[in-house]
């Protein structure tokens, strides 16, 4: 009986690759397999090798997948946020919407009551009133406007001089027609220097009313002034009706533009008066003392009479948009084409005004003539048609003509 020993006892190691012990090729790997019962003891990692061997598994590009998604769903998350916001803020507009709505119909309701109560209190004509184009004029106005047709007398009027000083004021004015009807032009800023002036020692200033009147009150506005009126001013004048051609019926006597009052002061007329379509301003005293006397505005207040109504013309939406058109090309011109605009007869002070054209172009308002035909905008206007058609135009013709000479003898034709 043979005993085993104890390197018998432990597993035997079996090549089961290589047929010999002893094999060809040094090189070659040999797989060993176990036989028995008994297994090696595995070794226990600690929890931060496992970590790291799972990590070192991980490329690059699975890290930044990483990243991204996480982004991506921050900026999900965000835009939810957002998209949220912006539900609510709609859910209260609508509200705010709704709301309107209901308060619109019920200030609608109101109105619709209030005129039924209106009609029952004061019953209109069972008569339909016939369309006029206009409409009487029963409240105080300013009869001596310009848009509405007031006029100055000058033959019954002081003679007028340049209101500037300087030598090309001066000329303009010898050139240019009578542009003393400023001082008939109802507006609420006055320009400098637009304005009836006249270097007599006691002027005197006949305006043709727009029609009619009982006189209630006549007025006064210079240029803008703070606390002291310029020189040259009107200080204390008289007015007078003319009737029959007479100038002798008084309506206001020492009337007094002073330095403590508004830029427009107004002196009331006592009533019985007859009727009046012509009254006469006497200035007798200016503000400085100066040899010229400049009057900026002068306004007559009265009541149109009941033999022949005062009408202001109404207009309808076809003369509303031709209004419009006017404007707009005269605003047109005026800032891209200047010199093509003081050549153009339709842009008087009355034209502007009448039409409401300060709106859309104040420039134009603020130099306007009150007669735009004068013989220095005609003078101007020619000239530059003269260089365009007569120097421009030839030297364009010329350039083409040479040019397409050139083309022929360069490409032998």
């Amino acid at each position: 009986m043979k005993y085993k020993t104890g390197a018998e006892n432990k597993p035997f190691l079996r090549d089961v690759e290589s047929p010999s012990d002893n094999p060809s090729n040094p090189f070659h790997f040999r797989k060993n397999e176990y036989f028995g019962n008994e297994k090696p003891i595995a070794k226990k990692e600690s929890w931060h090798q496992v970590l790291n061997n799972r990590l070192r598994h991980y490329t690059v590009l699975e890290a930044f997948l990483f990243v991204f998604l996480v982004i991506l769903l921050f900026k999900i998350y965000s835009l939810q946020s957002q998209i949220d916001t912006l539900e609510r803020k709609l859910d209260s507009k609508k509200n705010a919407e709704s709301h309107l709505m209901k308060t619109k119909e019920i200030l609608e309701e109101k109105k619709v009551i209030h005129e039924i109560v209106q009609n029952v209190i004061n019953p209109s004509s069972p008569f339909p009133k016939e369309k006029e184009g206009k409409v009487k004029l029963n409240s105080e106005f300013n009869a001596a406007s310009l848009v509405l047709g007031a006029s100055i007398e000058t033959r019954q009027s002081s003679h007028s001089v340049s209101p500037g000083n300087s030598y090309f004021d001066i000329v303009s004015f010898a050139l240019g027609s009578d542009q003393s009807a400023f001082s008939l032009l109802d507006r609420v800023e006055l320009p400098v220097d637009k304005a009836w002036c006249t270097d007599d020692r006691k002027p005197v200033l006949t305006v043709n009313l727009a029609d009619y009147i009982k006189p209630i009150s006549v007025s006064y506005q210079h240029s803008k002034w703070n606390r002291t009126v310029p020189n040259g001013a009107p200080k204390l004048y008289d007015v007078v009706a003319c009737i029959d051609g007479d100038c002798n019926q008084p309506l206001v006597s020492n009337c007094e533009y002073s330095k403590s009052g508004n830029q427009e002061q107004k002196c009331l007329i006592s009533t019985g008066l007859p009727l009046v379509n012509k009254i006469q301003f006497r200035f007798h005293e200016n503000h400085g003392n100066l040899n010229k006397t400049c009057v900026y505005l002068v306004r007559v207040y009265g009541e149109p009479s009941g033999s022949k109504e005062v009408k202001i013309q109404v207009k309808n939406q076809k003369e509303e948009e031709e209004t419009a058109k006017i404007c707009s090309r005269l605003a047109w011109f005026h800032d891209n084409i200047p010199v093509f605009y003081n050549g153009l007869a339709s842009k008087n002070c009355s034209t502007l005004y009448s039409n409401n054209c300060c709106h859309e172009c104040p420039n134009c308002c603020s130099e306007c003539q009150i007669n735009d035909s004068t013989l220095l905008n005609n003078l101007q206007f020619f000239i530059i048609f003269f260089v365009l058609f007569f120097i421009l135009f030839p030297m364009y013709i010329a350039g083409i003509s040479a040019c397409c000479f050139g083309l022929k003898r360069f490409f032998g034709i």
